[in-house]
C-alpha cells in the first residue's frame, strides 16, 4: 500500500502511473482513467498529483483584454465553472454530487487583486514585482463553485462582514446601489439559519460578464447591468445572497435536480423581497417572470421534459436545460406548499431542511421524503395524508408545462401596467390613452409587465409601437430588462427604429439574458445577416461562452452568399448597400507542459466558435487541493 500513498499523473518521474483519456460523451467532456499500481482498500486516503496544462479554448477561464473591462487600463481574468466547466479548470470529479474543500496559492503581479471563493489566509511578497496569495475553503462545496477573479479591483465595506468589490470606475455606484445588502443578509439569517460562510462580497464584473449573478461562496459575481441607479435589481442581489443556504450549503445531487438549488432559492429570494419591500413587490416579480418562463417553455415545447422540474437530460449537455423553469416553476411549487401548510410551518420546514441536509447533495426524492415526514410530525395522520395528496408531488416535479394548480399573482400595480398596454392596443396607434404618463411613475417591474403585455398580443403593430415610443420613449429606456424586451418586440414586429439602439446595446454588455434572446429574435425574424454582422463586430468583446452561444444560434441560418456579403438592410447604411463582415483574427496563449508559452494565430472560420486573448502576466503555480486529490495547475501567461 505504501506505493499508493502519493502518486503523480502525467510526469516522467518513476512515481508516475499509467492513465488514459477518453471521450464517452462529447457533451460531458473527456474522462481521465488512472490505473493504480496496487490495491487500495475502500476509505483509504491517498494523493494524486496531476501535471497538466489548461487548454486555451476552455470555457472555464475568461481572459479579458483592457478594452473588455470598465477601466480599460489593465487586463482581467476570472473563472466560471457552472454547470460542468470545472473539468476545464483542473482534473476533478466535476459533478455537484461531489462536495469538496480546497486550498489555492496564486502568484500575480502587484497591481492586481486576487480573489477566490475561499478565505484569503495570507498575502506575501513573492519578489519585487509579484505577490503570492493563499486561500483556504474548509466548507465543502460542489466543484462548480470553485472560482477565481484577478483584476484591478477596489473594495467598499458596507459593514463588518459585507462588502462591494469592483473596478474603481464603478465601485462607488455599486456600493450605493446595493447599500441594503447588510439588512438583506440579516433578514435571511433571521428567517432561516445562521450564515455559515463568515464574510459576504459581491464582485461587480466587467461589462462582458455573461450572467446576472453567480453565487460563489464569499464572492458572488454580478453583472454591472444591475447598477441602474434606482435599486430596482435588488432582487438579483437577494437571490445570490440566499444561495448561501440553497445551493451552496444544501446542493442538488445532479443537474436533473437543479430546481432544488434554484427553485427553493427563488422562493426564498421572493420571501426576502416581501419582508424587505412588501408582498406586492414579490408578487410583481412572480407575475412577470412567469410570463417569461412560459415563453421559454414554448421554445422547448409544453410537453417536453425540459419544461418540467426534472428534465430528462441523459446524454445531453446540461447547459441546454438552463431556463427559467427550475427557477420559477420551482419557486411556485414552494409557494403552493406554503398555501397548504401556512407561513409559520413553511419557515419551520425550511429551517429543518437546512439543518437536516447541511453540506449534502440531494435529490427531489430526498426532499419529498423529508417533507412527508415533516407533515406527519406536525399534523395528525389523516391530515398529513390529505396534504400529501394535495401536494401532488410527482405532477409538480415530473410533468412538463405550467404549474398544475393556478396561482394568482395579480396586484393593483400589475393591473395598472397591463391595462395601460391594453388601452394602447385598443386605440391601434391612432391615439394615446388619457393617462399614458402614469407609465413614468411605474417601477421597472411594472414597465416590464407593460412591454410583456404588448409582446403577448398578436394585435401589436408598428403603428402602436410608434405611438408608444412617441409618448413614452421606451427605446431610450435605461433599464436593461425593459429595453431588451422592447428591442426584441421591435425586431419581431418590424419596428426598425429599435435596430440601431439594440445594435449598440449588444456591444455594451455581454449578459446571456440579454444577448441570447436578442440573437434568437434576429434569426427567427429572418435577420441572420444582421446577426452575423453584430456577432463579428462584438466577438472580441464577448466571453468565449457567449460567443459560442451566439454561434450556435447562427448555425440555424442559411449560409452566406457566394460573395461573402450580407444583403439585409442594416440601420445606418443606405438602403440596398452591401456590407462585408469584417475579417477577424487574433492570438491566444498555448501553455506548454514545460511552463512556456507560445503565441499562435487563428484565422476566421465560417462559423467561428471561440476567440481567446492574451491577458494577465505571469501567474506562476496555482495548487488546488480537492478533497483527497491534489491538482496542480500550471499557468504561465504572456507578460503584460
Amino acid at each position: 500500500m505504501d506505493g499508493c500513498r502519493a502518486l503523480s499523473v502525467g510526469r516522467t518521474a518513476a512515481s508516475s502511473v499509467p492513465y488514459e483519456i477518453s471521450e464517452p460523451n462529447p457533451n460531458h467532456g473527456k474522462a481521465l482513467a488512472v490505473t493504480l499500481p496496487c490495491a487500495v482498500p475502500a476509505g483509504t486516503q491517498f494523493y494524486l498529483a496531476f501535471d497538466y496544462a489548461t487548454n486555451p479554448d476552455n470555457e472555464a477561464f475568461n481572459w479579458l483584454t483592457p478594452e473588455q473591462t470598465a477601466g480599460k487600463e489593465l487586463p482581467y481574468m476570472y473563472s466560471m465553472c457552472q454547470m460542468n466547466y470545472c473539468r476545464d479548470f483542473a482534473p476533478m470529479m466535476d459533478t455537484p454530487s461531489q462536495k469538496v474543500t480546497y486550498d489555492a496559492t496564486i502568484v500575480a503581479p502587484n497591481q492586481f487583486v486576487v480573489l477566490m471563493s475561499a478565505n484569503a489566509t495570507s498575502t506575501l511578497p513573492h519578489n519585487d514585482t509579484h505577490t503570492i496569495t493563499s486561500f483556504n475553503n474548509t466548507i465543502k462545496i460542489p466543484s462548480y463553485l470553485i472560482a477565481i477573479v484577478v483584476g484591478d479591483l477596489e473594495t467598499r465595506n458596507l459593514d463588518d462582514r459585507v462588502s462591494i468589490i469592483s473596478e474603481p470606475s464603478i465601485v462607488d455606484a455599486a456600493a450605493e446601489e446595493f447599500s441594503q445588502l447588510p439588512e438583506i443578509l440579516a433578514i435571511v439569517e433571521d428567517y432561516l439559519t445562521p450564515y455559515i460562510w463568515g464574510t459576504y462580497s459581491i464582485v461587480f464584473m466587467p461589462p462582458s460578464f455573461a450572467w446576472g449573478g453567480m453565487e460563489h461562496p464569499l464572492m458572488t459575481l454580478a453583472s454591472p447591468t444591475l447598477i441602474t441607479g434606482d435599486k430596482s435589481k435588488v432582487s438579483t442581489a437577494i437571490h445570490e445572497v440566499t444561495h448561501s443556504w440553497f445551493g451552496n450549503d444544501v446542493s442538488c445531487l445532479n443537474w436533473d435536480n437543479f430546481w432544488l438549488n434554484e427553485g427553493m432559492n427563488t422562493f426564498m429570494e421572493r420571501k426576502t423581497l416581501a419582508l424587505l419591500l412588501g408582498e406586492e413587490r414579490a408578487k410583481i416579480e412572480y407575475f412577470t417572470v412567469n410570463i417569461s418562463m412560459y415563453n421559454e417553455m414554448l421554445d422547448y415545447g409544453l410537453d417536453h421534459s425540459y419544461s418540467s422540474l426534472f428534465p430528462n437530460i441523459q446524454e445531453d449537455d446540461p447547459e441546454n436545460t438552463i431556463s427559467l423553469v427550475p427557477y420559477d416553476k420551482g419557486s411556485q411549487f414552494l409557494y403552493y406548499i406554503e398555501t397548504l401548510i401556512g407561513e409559520d410551518l413553511m419557515q419551520q420546514m425550511l429551517r429543518q431542511y437546512l439543518v437536516n441536509f447541511s453540506q449534502q447533495a440531494i435529490t427531489h426524492r430526498d426532499f419529498e421524503a423529508f417533507y412527508e415526514s415533516f407533515l406527519y410530525s406536525n399534523f395528525d395522520n389523516t391530515t398529513a395524508a390529505e396534504l400529501i395528496v394535495q401536494t401532488d408531488w410527482d405532477t409538480w416535479v415530473l410533468e412538463p408545462g405550467l404549474a398544475p394548480v393556478p396561482l394568482n399573482f395579480s396586484t393593483d400595480a400589475i393591473s395598472q401596467a397591463t391595462q395601460l398596454a391594453e388601452e394602447y392596443l385598443t386605440l391601434k396607434g391612432e391615439d394615446s390613452p388619457v393617462e399614458y404618463a402614469i407609465y413614468h411613475v411605474f417601477i421597472a417591474w411594472q414597465q416590464l409587465a407593460f412591454v410583456q403585455t404588448l409582446a403577448n398580443s398578436e394585435d401589436t403593430t408598428v403603428d402602436i409601437l410608434s405611438r408608444i415610443d412617441s409618448d413614452l420613449n421606451i427605446t431610450s429606456s435605461t433599464d436593461p430588462d425593459v429595453k431588451t424586451d422592447w428591442y426584441i418586440l421591435g425586431i419581431q414586429r418590424g419596428y426598425r427604429i429599435v435596430m440601431e439602439p439594440c445594435h449598440k446595446w449588444m456591444g455594451e454588455q455581454g449578459r446571456n439574458a440579454h444577448v441570447k434572446p436578442t440573437f434568437l429574435a434576429l434569426v427567427e425574424s429572418d435577420m441572420c445577416d444582421i446577426g452575423r454582422l453584430w456577432h463579428d463586430e462584438y466577438r472580441s468583446f464577448y466571453t468565449i461562452y457567449i460567443s459560442n452561444v451566439v454561434s450556435r444560434i447562427l448555425e440555424d441560418c442559411p449560409p452566406l452568399n457566394e460573395s461573402g456579403t450580407v444583403n439585409d438592410l442594416v440601420v445606418g447604411a443606405p438602403d440596398g448597400d452591401q456590407i462585408t463582415p469584417p475579417a477577424d483574427s487574433g492570438t491566444f496563449i498555448d501553455v506548454g507542459a514545460d511552463s512556456t508559452t507560445h503565441n499562435r494565430t487563428y484565422a476566421p472560420a465560417a462559423n467561428p466558435t471561440m476567440t481567446s486573448s492574451s491577458a494577465i502576466s505571469q501567474f506562476g503555480i496555482f495548487s488546488v487541493a480537492l478533497g483527497t486529490a491534489v491538482a496542480v495547475f500550471m499557468a504561465v501567461l504572456q507578460n503584460y
